[in-house]
């Protein structure tokens, strides 16, 4: 297993292990929620890089003047994440609707990136 990250808020993951490793041990805030490495590649368009700025994009801080109420602060959890991933924080799954509404999210990313990728020509002969 790679080295931990120990404590972190949010973010992307980078580094050399496959997306599907889990084989990151962070610790992450309750309440978090962890941005599969295959739907941070697709919102990039197979740039994974492109895919954690989308994301950036998507969770400014601004995006936050609409709770409407301060957050009530839990522990951490240890979790084993993977390289690829984006971790968002508490405060970012409630901007964005709660975890149903990203569950949702990620869902749909997937069949959208499905659909686009099996329109495109294959190899060349």
């Amino acid at each position: 297993m790679k080295q931990g990250l120990g404590s972190l808020k949010s973010g992307a993951i980078t580094g050399p292990t496959p997306g599907r490793a889990d084989a990151v041990p962070a610790d992450v805030e309750e309440q978090s929620y962890v941005i599969p490495a295959d739907v941070v590649s697709a919102l990039g368009e197979g740039n994974t890089t492109a895919g954690h700025q989308v994301l950036k994009s998507l969770f400014q801080p601004k995006a936050f003047k609409a709770i409407p109420r301060p957050m009530k602060r839990g522990g951490s959890v240890a979790v084993a994440v993977s390289d690829g991933e984006h971790i968002l924080s508490p405060e970012e799954v409630q901007a964005a609707g709660g975890p149903a509404v990203l569950d949702r999210f990620v869902k749909d990313i997937r069949a959208a990136y499905r659909k686009h990728l099996s329109k495109l020509p294959g190899p060349k002969k």
